[in-house]
């Protein structure tokens, strides 16, 4: 039954793979195409990598639970003869298994197109920190923190919209607090003088811990909730 959940889930989800990959060819040729220009090469892959990644993570996130809402088909989905651990697991594992997907995309135009790769790797921002700064691992988990709360709240809502862009500004604002505390942390002396960036390895284990909050809440909302009454999903989801 996982397995017939988890192709169910791919194909519901074939839109948002096709434009993504879309997007990805229409990136490539355009990064092409602007030749030896280094800088403007540095601005599209920085524009690209920071709007396109987290923006498919709420876009997955937020269409886990779409075609329940679309189609009025909870009460179908609820009553079948499977456990609702398993409905939610197939719907988490077909979602980051796309996400993965498009990363590996990216890594494959990296290796295939050395220019690109060259540029990812070498691109930082030693303005803005006294160590330069690996723009693409922070992406990647930056699209699966946004990814982990608009799938915890696409439970609650049909309205796409609404959703990618509660995620989009609950995210932000989680993300700045959390970078926020863990520099106090580092002025206070509160964490290990190890390492280049300490407060920066603890804002990331604090992304890590959040994203693995959200996504716990939304299972145990799922397992627990009473779907016909939706302010105590929100609630419970909330508690």
């Amino acid at each position: 039954m996982f397995k017939i959940l988890l192709i169910k889930e791919w194909k519901d989800k074939a839109p948002v793979a096709a434009l993504g990959l879309a997007l990805m060819a229409v990136f490539l040729a355009a990064f092409l195409a602007v030749g030896a220009d280094r800088d403007l090469r540095e601005f599209m892959m920085a524009a690209f990598l920071i709007g396109f990644f987290p923006f498919v993570g709420l876009m997955l996130g937020a269409g886990a639970f779409e075609p329940e809402f679309r189609d009025g088909a909870w009460a179908f989905l609820l009553s079948r003869p499977v456990r609702k651990e398993t409905v939610w697991l197939a719907k988490l594992a077909a979602s980051l298994s796309l996400l993965a997907a498009f990363g590996l995309v990216f890594l494959g135009l990296m290796a295939a197109a050395p220019d690109l790769g060259r540029v990812v790797a070498g691109f930082k921002f030693p303005e803005m920190l006294e160590a330069g700064l690996e723009l693409f691992p922070l992406v990647l988990l930056s699209s699966l923190f946004f990814f982990s709360i608009a799938f915890s709240l696409s439970i609650l809502s049909e309205k796409q919209l609404g959703l990618v862009l509660g995620s989009l500004v609950l995210g932000v604002i989680v993300q700045g607090a959390l970078s926020f505390i863990a520099y106090r942390a580092e002025l206070r002396g509160w964490l290990s003088n190890a390492g280049r960036l300490p407060w920066l390895d603890a804002y990331k284990l604090a992304m890590v811990l959040s994203s693995l909050a959200f996504l716990a809440a939304s299972f145990i909302t799922f397992r627990k909730a009473d779907f016909s009454q939706p302010k105590k999903k929100a609630a419970s989801l909330a508690k």
